[in-house]
């Protein structure tokens, strides 16, 4: 999505003299930033969460469970980012592969 909004400014900077390289490098920079954010932010709320269902567990008696059973490792945390990464890694080449195959022409013709 992000290539197809910024067409006419991957045309500019092509027009201008950046190369393919230096565009890719632009939208896989922005995708890793994203992805990196990402990753954060979701570490902080999924640990917000299972510290508060620890600490506030819901009444499960008729289960014969005073809490729900729950422990992360840090192995189990480091499997899960390191996917994660490779995952953004992957999706970002893509794309950023694709516009920097844009040629300036194609890009400032409709606009």
């Amino acid at each position: 999505t992000l290539v197809r909004e910024k067409t006419k400014d991957i045309g500019i900077l092509k027009s201008f003299g950046f190369g393919s390289k230096n565009i890719m490098k632009i939208f896989l920079l922005e995708g890793i930033i994203l992805g990196v954010g990402g990753t954060i932010f979701g570490l902080i709320l999924s640990s917000a969460i299972i510290w508060y269902l620890k600490t506030y567990s819901i009444n499960l008696e008729m289960y014969y469970l005073e809490k729900i059973p729950m422990e992360i490792t840090i192995y189990e945390i480091l499997i899960i980012i390191s996917g994660t990464w490779f995952m953004i890694l992957i999706s970002s080449i893509f794309p950023a592969y694709k516009a920097a195959k844009l040629k300036p022409v194609e890009a400032l013709k409709y606009e």
